[in-house]
């Protein structure tokens, strides 16, 4: 079932540029309509020719990278998701849920080759996060109402994703410095 899904999303998240249309006013006066990926080829066809920089390219293969890793997160929010809501085998989604923190942290490692310093900020970001969503839970704790018991739930998945979030992240770093530890 979870396999399942994440084909579905994988390809309801790839790009549909043929579901886009558009209107075509044609040198006799008729309309037409045409796709997005037909008004794409033409433009890039009848454009004027220009060389990418090396940097448009750093910043293209950056963004795919970036989506690539998002697409990744949301999948295992799904898959989390599943897991808080079976009461009778979470544990089935395990493997799925390992699998793509696995290819998270692959992504996040081609991410850190690109640009270090951007993914070391945004794990910054992640951790402050992560201590906010302690400080909230704990808070929740000390002041315990039965009637705040789903924000306290939501609470704590969020804080449970986040923490993944963080470790993924920091696995990186960690596996790094090891092998450059050991290259010596």
């Amino acid at each position: 079932m979870v396999e399942q899904f994440l084909q579905e999303t994988e390809q309801e998240t790839r790009p549909t540029s043929q579901d886009r249309k558009y209107l075509r006013l044609s040198r006799d006066g008729k309309v037409f309509h045409i796709t997005e990926a037909e008004a794409m080829e033409e433009e890039l066809l009848t454009g004027a020719h220009r060389r990418l920089s090396d940097e448009d390219i750093l910043v293209d293969e950056w963004n795919c990278r970036v989506e690539e890793a998002n697409q990744l997160k949301e999948r295992i929010s799904f898959v989390h998701l599943m897991i808080r809501h079976d009461d009778r085998r979470p544990s089935q989604y395990e493997p799925a849920y390992n699998t793509l923190w696995n290819q998270y942290r692959n992504a996040i490692g081609s991410l850190r080759e690109l640009d270090s310093e951007a993914v070391s900020q945004f794990r910054d970001k992640v951790a402050a996060r992560v201590k906010e969503l302690e400080a909230r839970l704990n808070n929740l704790s000390d002041t315990w109402d039965p009637d705040y018991f789903d924000y306290f739930e939501r609470t704590l998945a969020c804080y449970e994703k986040n923490c993944d979030l963080m470790t993924a992240l920091q696995a990186r770093v960690l596996d790094q410095v090891w092998a450059l530890g050991h290259k010596g």
